[in-house]
């Protein structure tokens, strides 16, 4: 971020990339940085469909789950079946 970018109040936050995996949120305003890790950080300029692509078997996977568990009209747990 250059000077001019920093000195634009609407500037208040910015996130950055410094590591694969890693992402920080920079708060000029109250001079806080904040580090997260995450296994993969997609990169802004890519598709949404080469996102799915590579997120399709975790979103099945998860959904498959949710469909294999049900709640009977007490609130029970049942194997839906």
């Amino acid at each position: 971020m250059n000077a001019r970018e920093q000195a634009d109040p609407s500037n208040v936050s910015v996130i950055t990339h410094p590591a694969e995996g890693e992402m920080q949120i920079q708060n000029f305003e109250k001079k806080t940085s904040h580090s997260f890790e995450f296994e993969k950080i997609f990169d802004p300029s890519k598709k949404q469909a080469d996102v799915f692509l590579e997120i399709s078997d975790l979103v099945v996977s998860v959904l498959d789950g949710f469909s294999t568990c049900a709640r009977g009209a007490v609130g029970r747990r049942r194997t839906a079946g």
